[in-house]
């Protein structure tokens, strides 16, 4: 190979190295969590989740609603909504669980200013089929 073919190759390899370097000790500011119509992401932390629930992508925030997606395993949806039905207790229920669809539930709480949906619904199982899985979603919006 020759070195005209080469010599660009040379540069950019030599620009990332040297864009690699730097000072270790300095850190980038912290951004701070967007709050949309009085709730922030971390809302979500103050909420039970049934125990094997592992967030799907990050929240979303559309008006004065945040909402957050999860999956959950070895959960049937209708198992989702009754496990929030025990665990908000000090909630009070604006709509009682409801069955949508096919395997698809939802239930809308309220408490101090806050109105919590949860629908879940179930949830692929492409990567072990007999496993049961639900996909949910929790909705927080300022009322």
């Amino acid at each position: 190979m020759s070195f005209r073919r080469c010599f660009p190759a040379l540069l950019l390899s030599a620009g990332l190295l040297l864009g690699a370097c730097g000072d270790d000790d300095v850190q980038p500011e912290a951004q701070p969590t967007p709050v949309v119509g009085g709730f922030s992401e971390a809302a979500f932390d103050a909420l039970p989740r049934p125990a094997t629930s592992e967030p799907r992508g990050n929240a979303v925030e559309m008006a004065d609603t945040i909402s957050r997606s999860y999956e959950v395993r070895n959960t049937t949806p209708e198992q989702v909504l009754d496990f929030y039905r025990n665990q908000l207790r000090d909630w009070r229920a604006v709509q009682g669980v409801e069955k949508l669809g096919v395997n698809t539930y939802r239930g809308i709480w309220t408490k101090d200013g806050a109105e919590l949906t949860v629908s879940a619904t179930s949830g692929p199982t492409l990567s072990q089929p007999d496993e049961v899985r639900a996909q949910y979603s929790l909705s927080l919006k300022k009322t």
